[in-house]
């Protein structure tokens, strides 16, 4: 999430529930997790500022904030803020006069005795969460401790441990703000985490970041070692940084109005427009590559929505894998679509109707792109079944959709193939997008792809009667059928979706389809934030049954 969005979020919660709920959400913003119990005694601990002051805070706070949108479930009765949400509220902690630096020790004091006894418990989901916790405090207060006691861990752990990599990479990002002066640290779990899932030249990225004596890093007076014995001396600039967690999340996004050689499109470009900024603000894409009528050059490539720069990104990024399990690539298409001998075909703003198969640019060439970056959830997002698609009777979906079902990809359809895609002026946007924008985002919260074409199938055709008084009917494509349960939007996802996720991993267990299994518990991984020990243990198995 972008520090803009959390704050626009804080301030909407302070504006519904006033200045005393916003300062038990200052307070809450200290701890790495979330339990009532926890927040309760941060209510009864916390009733005045450092003056003295009572602060009347009243005792709903407690529930009105955890069912708040600043926080998310991630476990049963366990919930977390979203990391910019945490910095903007400690920020503002540290920034009143009522609190300050004062407080923030107050605070860590109180983390540490609240975990003592938990740091010894027989449960290793008690005591791991516990830790979490001790680590927190320290890295506000103590952060060269919070920095040894970390890198102490990683110097510990081995390399066929996955999933430990990846968890205690996720709860090393979220210290990024008070562990600034450790920055070697955050960089070299973000590469260890890179190099135990296979992502060669991303960990080759990180690792050139540090400044190495021979094939070690120190980090606090401790010793990590650095497994890549020959890294890279250029990596293109092109490949984008991954996430601190090691998940990936990049898209291609197009969206064309003026044509060359078919009538124009009102809308196109600011659908695209707009699910950039989506991706970009609220489901936390790390790189979104934009093609429009206007769009800024890429690395001084040009981004004209013409055959052959399009062609160019799709040969060139695609070259070799650079994603892996977990990872994510959408590719969203707003624009004319045409289907010629039996094939489906996207139109750049040159592409000829009258020379389609020398000027387009065929979908199923565009699925293989997509397919050979390495990730396992690939969505394709395909708004083209406009108007001027009459003359060629059926619209495309039909070979797309063949097509999507053999690659195992994603796929998600404006309107069937008898149908047409609607723009509508009173909204200044396609009917499709409009939807989809809201299914994601906090109208429809679909965490899900499941739940995502559930709204759609409502949503889209309900717009398109109300506006243009005819028929619209999106659809998806997943298979197999476990791809339904993919987690789209994390933070909207609930107890249940983990649930189900879980069940698919320990069903591909069964089944000794170990690469699915691994897939599976690392999108388990990733929704909870790294703190699901199921999870962990289940990478555990499947390492030792390789």
């Amino acid at each position: 999430m972008k520090p803009k969005v959390a704050s626009r979020r804080i301030e909407s919660f302070g504006q519904r529930f006033g200045e005393a709920h916003l300062y038990l959400a200052y307070h809450a913003a200290f701890p790495l997790a979330l339990t009532p119990d926890l927040l309760y005694r941060l209510w009864a601990n916390f009733q005045g500022d450092i003056q003295k002051q009572e602060l009347k805070i009243p005792w709903l706070a407690v529930a009105d904030l955890l069912l708040s949108s600043l926080c998310d479930e991630v476990g049963h009765e366990l919930y977390e803020m979203d990391t910019a949400v945490r910095n903007v509220l400690l920020r503002e902690l540290k920034e009143n006069p009522r609190f300050g630096e004062k407080r923030i020790n107050e605070l860590s004091d109180f983390l540490l005795t609240y975990v003592r006894q938990q740091i010894e418990s027989h449960d290793p989901d008690i005591r791991d969460f516990a830790q979490a916790q001790m680590w927190t405090a320290l890295a506000y207060t103590r952060p060269s401790e919070a920095a040894r006691e970390l890198a102490l861990i990683l110097s510990k752990l081995k390399l066929e441990e996955k999933a430990e990599w990846v968890r205690m990479a996720s709860i090393i990002d979220t210290f990024a703000e008070p562990l600034v002066e450790f920055q070697p640290l955050l960089i070299y779990a973000r590469g260890m985490t890179n190099f135990v899932r296979g992502n060669q030249d991303v960990a080759t990225i990180e690792f050139s970041k540090l400044s190495k004596q021979g094939y070690q890093v120190k980090v606090a007076d401790v010793t990590l070692s650095v497994p890549l014995k020959n890294p890279a001396l250029y990596i293109s600039s092109e490949l984008p940084a991954a996430t601190a967690s090691g998940t990936k999340n990049w898209a291609i996004v197009i969206g064309i109005n003026q044509y060359d050689y078919m009538l124009p499109l009102n809308y196109a470009k600011r659908d695209a427009q707009l699910m950039q900024e989506f991706l970009g603000n609220e489901a936390g894409f790390e790189r979104i590559f934009l093609f429009s009528d206007d769009s800024p050059d890429i690395n001084g490539k040009s981004t004209r929505t013409t055959r052959t720069n399009l062609l160019r990104v799709l040969r060139q990024l695609f070259e070799n894998p650079f994603m892996g399990a977990g990872d994510n690539f959408w590719f969203f298409f707003s624009g004319h679509g045409t289907r010629y001998a039996d094939r489906d075909y996207l139109m750049p703003c040159d592409g000829d109707p009258e020379d389609i198969e020398n000027t387009a640019i065929a979908i199923n060439f565009v699925a293989e792109r997509l397919r050979r970056c390495g990730a396992d959830n690939i969505v394709l997002i395909v708004d083209a079944s406009r108007n001027e698609d009459k003359k060629t009777g059926e619209r495309i979906g039909r070979q797309t959709a063949q097509e999507a079902r053999q690659q195992e990809i994603i796929s998600i359809f404006s309107s069937t193939p008898q149908e047409y895609s609607y723009e509508i002026d009173a909204l200044q946007q396609g009917a499709f997008t409009r939807a989809l924008l809201e299914g994601l985002g906090i109208q429809g919260k679909c965490a899900t792809v499941e739940r995502l074409d559930q709204y759609l199938k409502f949503r889209v055709p309900e717009l398109v009667r109300q506006y243009k008084n005819t028929r619209q009917t999106p659809y998806v494509i997943a298979e197999p059928v476990n791809k339904y349960h993919l987690i789209l939007m994390p933070r909207y996802a609930t107890l249940a979706d983990i649930a189900t996720l879980k069940n698919d991993a320990y069903q591909a267990e069964v089944n000794r389809n170990l690469d699915l299994a691994e897939q599976l518990w690392i999108r388990v991984l990733a929704a909870a934030s790294g703190q699901d020990m199921e999870a962990v243990k289940g990478l555990q198995r499947i390492e030792r049954l390789r």
